[in-house]
């Protein structure tokens, strides 16, 4: 059986939206504490989506990152295709 997509039904929409006005009142990018996967990973979690959240390392700090994110849901993908 083929998976379906999820998608973020309308009900989802104010959730989300509440849930950065009240996080990021004034938000500042910063690479380390609050960056696009950062932002990603609150808004998923801010509706009831469970993500992975794997920190990575750079020169000058580390935090969560496109790079791991991607793996890390390739990764669930993998495995809700396992028996």
């Amino acid at each position: 059986m083929a998976s379906q997509p999820r998608t973020v039904r309308r009900k989802f929409d104010d959730a989300i939206k509440k849930h950065v006005d009240n996080l990021y009142d004034t938000p500042d990018y910063n690479l380390n504490d609050l960056n696009c996967t950062g932002l990603t990973v609150d808004m998923a979690e801010s509706i009831g989506v469970e993500v992975p959240k794997t920190e990575g390392e750079w020169p000058g700090g580390g935090g969560l990152n496109p790079g791991d994110f991607g793996e890390d849901l390739r990764d669930l993908k993998n495995e809700s295709k396992c028996p």
